[in-house]
């Protein structure tokens, strides 16, 4: 007996028997990585369908069925579909809000069919701003939100290594929300980006969890699931960018396209741009209190009385002790099965305003040398090391870099050695800037009171 048609909406678990009419709306592969090797192994690939009464489902084909139906089912695509099982969904990460899915087996049948308008080509579950911050770390359902792309930021290297790109985004209440999209999804976006007309940048962004780290702004974050969607006929976007260009009209401006910044970050967390002597002069408000800033400045040496790595938890970023053979981490508060070693250059810097001392950390310092620490190290000797800079570390001088730093109660009392928390090369920051060539003709700048950011 033939299967009779049916919508997503009558499914339920163990349903048999059925013939759905769908469309592939969102097709990607799923990931896991290794932590050690960071080494990236597919788990198998994804889709969403959806029907002519936008209802959807997802399914999950295994590696060992991909060639089954793979490049039969492609994005967009419109099929019929039988003899499938329906199944529990996922407990977490899911693109679709719904108890159950699909599984396909040896039985089921996939059947190309011709175009038609009757089933929409998206259909997206968008969160308000508002109310992200009720979702931190709730891994349940990944989320949707549709904004206007007003800040991006240049791809830069997290303390974990990784590549991302923040995005800042505004919705039509004029709150803001920060997008990290790492790896292969900031590529992605560059390259939408580009492609996309120069005028404002509506788009949507799928896949995404809602994550906090310390001290800085609630973000959302990419996962496997990302796509980005540049202003395409969809309705609540079309709504979302009517609303705000008639809001702009009203007001006499228009809205720009995005504008490229050195760091993303809200507005109610923007960090000051400060000069080295404004940094140098700060004030705590409180003795325990730590400021950020981003300061602008050439790389004029590094220091060859600090040495260039240090000897750390394989664990944690935090220096080891070494008492009678034994290693231990006061931070983990344990001992420790060995120790690794990373990258702490305490560089020179100067701007037109003066000079002072950063230090970089690992993943930053590696960022601009260009290889990690491990590399120098495997290529000297171990039984070789010592606190001389390496020729490759000292070509680092003369680059121009925007930097994040941070000013705590340690670096009063002439220490320096301000920690850089991340760091931008700027465009032609190649020019070797000698040691001492600026000068600062007007004499050092009055002292400035630098609130704290909230």
């Amino acid at each position: 007996m033939a299967p009779q048609s049916a919508l997503i909406s009558s499914l339920s678990l163990n349903k048999k028997d059925v013939l759905l009419h769908v469309r592939a709306t969102r097709i990607w592969e799923s990931f896991s990585v290794d932590k050690k090797s960071s080494q990236r192994k597919m788990l198998n690939t994804k889709v969403v369908f959806i029907d002519e009464e936008q209802s959807q489902i997802m399914l999950t084909v295994w590696n060992n069925q991909k060639q089954d139906y793979f490049p039969l089912l492609k994005e967009g695509g419109v099929y019929d579909i039988s003899q499938f099982r329906v199944v529990p969904n996922l407990t977490g990460y899911r693109i679709v809000n719904s108890e159950i899915a699909l599984s396909f087996d040896h039985n089921t049948k996939v059947i190309p069919k011709e175009e038609t308008e009757r089933i929409p080509l998206f259909k997206f579950e968008l969160t308000k701003f508002k109310d992200v911050p009720s979702l931190l770390w709730n891994t349940k359902n990944l989320i949707e939100v549709a904004g206007l792309v007003t800040e991006y930021g240049d791809p830069e290297t997290a303390s974990n290594g990784a590549k991302k790109m923040d995005i800042l985004l505004l919705d039509s209440s004029n709150k803001d929300m920060i997008v990290t999209l790492w790896e292969e999804k900031a590529n992605g976006f560059q390259n939408d980006l580009a492609a996309a007309d120069d005028g404002a940048a509506f788009v949507i962004i799928t896949g995404l969890l809602v994550k906090k780290y310390s001290g800085k702004d609630i973000v959302l974050s990419s996962g496997d699931a990302t796509r980005t969607y540049f202003n395409i006929d969809y309705a609540p976007l079309k709504e979302l960018s009517q609303s705000m260009i008639r809001n702009a009209r009203e007001r006499g401006t228009t809205i720009p396209p995005p504008r490229k910044k050195i760091f993303v970050s809200t507005a109610e967390n923007a960090l000051k741009v400060v000069k080295i002597q404004d940094i140098l002069e700060v004030e705590l408000p409180n003795a325990g209190e730590i400021m950020r800033f981003i300061c602008e400045a050439n790389i004029i040496n590094v220091s060859k009385y600090d040495g260039w790595y240090y000897n750390s938890c394989p664990k944690c970023p935090k220096g080891i002790r070494i008492e009678e053979n034994k290693f231990y981490c006061d931070a983990c508060k344990k001992e420790t099965d060995g120790y690794t070693q990373r990258y702490k250059i305490i560089i020179g810097v100067q701007d037109d305003s003066g000079r002072t001392t950063f230090a970089l950390l690992n993943n930053d310092a590696e960022q601009l040398i260009g290889v990690p620490v491990r590399s120098i190290i495997s290529d000297l000797g171990q039984d070789n090391l010592t606190q001389d800079i390496p020729p490759i570390i000292n070509n680092i001088i003369g680059r121009r870099c925007a930097f994040e730093v941070k000013v705590s109660s340690y670096n009063r009392d002439g220490r320096a050695g301000y920690t850089v928390g991340r760091l931008i090369e700027m465009p032609g920051s190649s020019t070797h800037v000698k040691e001492g060539e600026q000068h600062n003709e007007a004499g050092p700048s009055k002292k400035a009171r630098l609130s704290s950011p909230k």
